[in-house]
């Protein structure tokens, strides 16, 4: 009866464990059903390469970065540069400075945001790389992101959080802002500034409940509720009293 009973707690356990363990990891961008790889073989996805007589259709990395003659350095990025301009934010803590159009020519977003906003401005064609013609992607060679993923002007400065400010400036002058550390999973880019990529993760999802996650999903249940992973990612850089909204 002992072992009986030893068996059915290790089972129970063991039931406990998969159930809070249901978000896992999204496919990463060199596997099937992640958004971001456009190559041909890809499935469940919406846009992907459709010409599988152009080889560059099967491959996957092309669509961002090239190992030669890259656009921008960082990144090795392949992809045309999006032209739209979004405009600056008004509070003076949050606008871009403009002694940074070294790294983007058309006014902010600027560093990954930018990038990101190179296929996510709904204008900019999905297969145009640099490097070469443009990959028809659901059989357009200028084929655009359409939907609540694109960002125009109004998205970026007005209803969506805002991007590529100098987080470490105004977390300084700001006593509801925290310290980020340089090896947590929440990461400002190189010149201290928050981007899409400070709670984007382009190439995986940590939290299937949320598009691109940087932050493990976290139990209780029901596993299809996302505010505590969402939250954790909030929590990095604001302080709010006792952690809650």
């Amino acid at each position: 009866m002992k072992k009986v009973l030893v068996g059915l707690a290790v089972l129970i356990s063991l039931i406990i464990l998969q159930k809070n363990s249901f978000a896992i990891y999204g496919p990463k961008v060199t596997e099937t059903g992640n958004k971001h790889n456009l190559s041909y073989d890809n499935t469940g996805v919406t846009y992907k390469a459709s010409d599988s007589s152009d080889p560059r259709a099967r491959q996957i990395c092309i669509f961002c970065h090239t190992p030669h003659n890259a656009v921008i350095n960082r990144g090795l990025w392949n992809r045309m540069e999006t032209t739209q301009v979004f405009g600056q934010y008004t509070a003076t803590g949050l606008r871009i400075r403009t002694d940074l159009k070294a790294i983007s020519d058309y006014n902010e977003p600027n560093g990954a945001s930018r990038l990101c906003l190179s296929c996510h401005d709904g204008v900019t064609a999905l297969g145009a790389v640099a490097r070469g013609t443009n990959i028809a992607i659901n059989g357009d060679l200028a084929k655009v992101m359409a939907g609540i993923n694109v960002f125009d002007r109004t998205k970026v400065t007005n209803s969506h959080h805002p991007v590529s400010f100098n987080y470490a400036r105004v977390q300084q002058a700001l006593p509801d802002y925290k310290v980020v550390s340089s090896d947590g999973k929440v990461k400002l880019d190189g010149q201290g500034r928050m981007q899409c990529t400070t709670c984007h993760d382009p190439h995986q999802t940590r939290d299937t409940t949320m598009p691109f996650w940087v932050w493990d999903y976290i139990p209780p249940d029901p596993p299809s509720d996302p505010a505590n992973s969402h939250d954790a990612v909030c929590v990095t850089c604001h302080q709010f009293p006792n952690n809650t909204f």
